[in-house]
């Protein structure tokens, strides 16, 4: 989709005083290493999540976090669909960063209401 061109986004934040840092090789959804994926289609999550460069990538994001506000972004509109609520928002919220998910209407929700969001209202046990 153009308007989450990597070379715009990065344009558009430099205008505005936002330093952009793309680490989508190291965290990115969709990364090129056969090794996590079934079959070449489907990302084994906690495969990747064990992955010395997606490490590296969740050590900068950690080092960004203690100095500065950070906002993750792809080109996936809906949270509960992206890796960032599947696999980034998780490991960041062990480590102790608050994570809030900002929806396509503009309104950030945390973890737990994105939970609620995905599960109709729902509560699980697990």
């Amino acid at each position: 989709m153009p308007s989450f061109n990597k070379d715009k986004i990065e344009c558009l934040c430099k205008e505005i005083g936002i330093n952009y840092l793309f680490l989508g090789a190291l965290l990115g959804g969709k990364p090129e290493d056969d090794s996590i994926t079934d079959k070449g289609r489907k990302i084994n999550y906690d495969l990747l999540a064990e992955k010395d460069y997606f490490l590296s990538g969740i050590d900068k994001v950690l080092d960004l976090a203690s100095k500065h506000i950070v906002c993750l972004m792809c080109s996936e509109g809906k949270p509960d669909k992206c890796h960032r609520s599947l696999l980034l928002g998780p490991l960041l919220e062990k480590k102790g960063i608050e994570v809030l998910h900002i929806l396509p209407d503009g309104t950030a929700i945390n973890s737990e209401q994105l939970k609620l969001e995905i599960n109709k209202g729902q509560l699980t046990l697990f």
